[in-house]
This record gives structure tokens, C-alpha cells and sequence, in this order.
């Protein structure tokens, strides 16, 4: 109660529901979810990221390719933070790689950054798929960013913050899915479109 009543007198938060699970009573299917407090993403000094230009930074992904804000210039990007022991992160792996995969013949740029090691991340992927670019040993571009994971961005042409998301939300249709485990896509779809508009 405390959480919804925050999030209705507070415009820096909202609430996000999570399905814990399914049960079917004759014809009656009967859900049952977990409510989230989702905090609007702000930085280190408690500025709201979204409609901010993002942060200038230059890094090697874990194939020791540069990559750096300037390189990327005038190209739509999504930024998803996270690191190797945050199991909503690996939650959400599957439906972020679902949406690289449904946008891999746009100019879009999927990255994912992590303030470990390349080592940790090289261990992490040999048992988890993620298809992002990932660029690991950005602990201070990181904590600058966000506190709380998962995060993705979506940075327009202009390299401005056009929107953010710290969880992706679950898919309710069970009669659909068959799994309350399984994540919506939508809005970070919905999102992507977005920013790979041209801006007049």
C-alpha cells in the first residue's frame, strides 16, 4: 500500500507488476503478481537522465573493439546495464535478445555495459546468450548512470536520453504464452521505433 500510494503522489515513480504465478480454479484461471516500485532513473547527483544528452564515453567491448559516443554519432542506441550476479538482468536476457534479433537489419546499436571485469562477463556469456555488445570495466560511467539493475536506455539520433526502463514488464496472457515467466516486449519495441526517428 505504501509502494502504490508513492507512486501516485510522486511523479519520479511508478508501479510495475511482475506475474509470481497461475492457478486455475474450474473455469476461472486466477493471477497473482508481485508489485514493483520503479523509481525514474536519475544519475549520481540525482538528475533525471531521460531528456538529457547521454554522457560522452569510450570503451572496448570483450573482442577489444573501441567504441566510443562519437563513433556511434547519429545512430539510434540502446543501452542495457547490468551485471553477472542480477537475476532480473539474466530475467530479462532472453527478451532483450529477442528484440536485438527482431531489429538486426536496422542501424540500431545494441550495447550492454557492466562496471566487471572482461573476464567475469567472457565466464558469465559461456553459459548465458546475450546478443548485446558487451562492454565490460565501466564502474564509473555505471555508477554515474544508475545505482539500481537491470537499466536500459534508449538514446535517440541526436544522442539524447529519449527514454529509460529499470524493469521490462510481465506478460500476462497465460492462455497465450503457457508461462507467467515470460516478458513483454512491447514497450521496449515500442521504445526502439522511437528513437530511430528522425528528428525535425
Amino acid at each position: 500500500m505504501d509502494s502504490f500510494i508513492a507512486s501516485k503522489s510522486n511523479n519520479r515513480y511508478r508501479l510495475v507488476a511482475r506475474t509470481t504465478h497461475v492457478e486455475q480454479k474450474e473455469d476461472s484461471l486466477i493471477y497473482h503478481f508481485k508489485l514493483l516500485l520503479d523509481p525514474a532513473p536519475a544519475d549520481k547527483n540525482n538528475q533525471p537522465i531521460v531528456s538529457a544528452p547521454l554522457p560522452d564515453f569510450s570503451f572496448e567491448d570483450i573482442n577489444g573493439n573501441a567504441i566510443s559516443l562519437q563513433k556511434l554519432k547519429g545512430k539510434p542506441i540502446v543501452i542495457n546495464f547490468w551485471f553477472t550476479a542480477c537475476v532480473p538482468c539474466i530475467e530479462e536476457m532472453p527478451a532483450l535478445n529477442e528484440l536485438k534479433e527482431k531489429f538486426k537489419n536496422s542501424d540500431v546499436v545494441f550495447l550492454s555495459m557492466t562496471f566487471e571485469s572482461k573476464k567475469q562477463v567472457i565466464d558469465f556469456l559461456k553459459k548465458h546468450e546475450f546478443y548485446f555488445t558487451a562492454i565490460p570495466n565501466a564502474r564509473d560511467y555505471c555508477n554515474n548512470i544508475t545505482e539500481i539493475y537491470p537499466l536500459t536506455l534508449f538514446i535517440n539520433r541526436e544522442g539524447i536520453v529519449q527514454s529509460a526502463r529499470h524493469n521490462m514488464l510481465s506478460l500476462y496472457n497465460y492462455e497465450i504464452t503457457k508461462k507467467i515467466d515470460q516478458l513483454d516486449t512491447s514497450e521496449f519495441e515500442t521504445e526502439i521505433k522511437a528513437i530511430q526517428k528522425v528528428q525535425e
